[in-house]
């Protein structure tokens, strides 16, 4: 198996705004290799970030609770499910912010 960890991430500088959740996985804890960044392309509601959230199992599925912001700082919760067992891609739920 591999283990995953996800980060707050800003792609194109370094300092804050366009936070996506940046991501890296690693066989053994030691070595870490990046991947590709999940939450990326934000819609409306979330143009101000995918901020601090966690992930957890319902039945079958990977689900990413998060904080979005629009960027005018209204705050809110959104989800997104993972589209297969890799966790490299996640589908936002239709009905964010929830």
């Amino acid at each position: 198996g591999k283990y995953h960890l996800f980060f707050q991430h800003n792609e194109e500088d370094a300092s804050w705004g366009n936070i996506v959740w940046g991501h890296a996985t690693s066989a053994d804890l030691v070595k870490w290799e990046l991947v590709s960044p999940i939450l990326t392309k934000p819609p409306r509601y979330e143009r101000g970030g995918a901020w601090s959230g966690s992930m957890f199992k319902r039945g079958t599925d990977i689900v990413a609770l998060y904080t979005c912001t629009d960027g005018k700082f209204r705050n809110a919760q959104c989800e997104a499910i993972a589209d297969d067992a890799s966790l490299t891609s996640f589908t936002r739920n239709p009905n964010n912010p929830i």
